[in-house]
């Protein structure tokens, strides 16, 4: 693998790519094989630490640890994850105050993809998640 390939340097690229600040992307993750993952939240990506992280992942980013851009969610797995997006939704202008589920993300035109990274450029039609409340 190249000098500096790894799971932040792609994301970064494919944020660059379509045009995405790095600003307004979210990087998620629960293990230590994306701490090069949540590097993008050096410069600007907000990132979110699912509640079932492990102790490395949470120890290098997780509280205490400095990182302003880096949240950590009380819940597991997918459920995490929309409490990420729900708490950065200030954050990529969408003011809804509600519970975070998948009419919301869709009203705030966000796609969730297969790792639930997002998007907020990509138009409602694009929305891959399935339809009501997770």
């Amino acid at each position: 693998m190249p000098a500096g390939a790894g799971k932040g340097s792609a994301a970064l690229h494919c944020a660059a790519r379509l045009g995405v600040p790095a600003e307004r992307m979210m990087v998620a993750g629960d293990g230590e094989n994306d701490l090069p993952l949540f590097e993008a939240t050096a410069v600007g990506a907000k990132g979110l630490l699912v509640g079932n992280a492990c102790a490395g992942l949470s120890r290098a980013f997780g509280e205490g640890s400095g990182k302003p851009n880096v949240t950590a969610a009380a819940r597991d797995h997918a459920y995490g994850i929309l409490d990420g997006l729900f708490h950065h939704f200030i954050a990529f202008g969408c003011a809804r105050a509600q519970r975070c589920n998948v009419n919301v993300l869709r009203r705030c035109n966000i796609r969730l993809a297969s790792h639930c990274s997002i998007d907020p450029t990509v138009p409602r039609a694009g929305a891959c998640a399935p339809a009501g409340e997770w």
